[in-house]
């Protein structure tokens, strides 16, 4: 398991969240980030983000699933919100393992607005997702 903690500009995360990382297939050419997805659970079985949706209440816990194929240990990723275009918070970074990994990042999403989750590999935004809140 990973841990990653939300800085003191989450207003809207969880205290100390919790990436879970599960392998699930071979390396491959390449490295980044894919299959961005937010839903209300995880389901660890299949690793896949359960109750996708482009709504949410306000204050609600979400789920923010991603996969990063790295041929190499240690890339950095980062999960941030944006709230209406303004930064609100960004996630520890998070030491991605070697090979195909599928990551869970439970968020507690604030108040009302349109959120914009960015997931960075290295320091580069490479999968970007709006949700609208309220």
């Amino acid at each position: 398991m990973n841990k990653t903690a939300w800085g003191a500009l989450a207003v809207a995360a969880l205290g100390a969240g919790i990436a879970v990382s599960i392998a699930v297939g071979p390396s491959g050419p390449g490295n980044g980030i894919s299959g961005l997805a937010v839903g209300t659970g995880y389901d660890a079985s299949q690793h896949v983000a359960t109750g996708q949706a482009a709504d949410f209440a306000p204050d609600q816990n979400i789920y923010v699933v991603f996969t990063v194929q790295s041929r190499s240990s240690g890339p950095e990723v980062e999960v941030s919100l944006l709230r209406n275009g303004s930064l609100e918070g960004v996630s520890l970074p998070i030491k991605a393992a070697k090979g195909r990994t599928v990551y869970d990042v439970p968020v507690t999403i604030g108040g009302p607005g349109i959120v914009t989750i960015e997931v960075s590999y290295n320091g580069a935004v490479q999968q970007t997702m709006q949700i609208k809140v309220g």
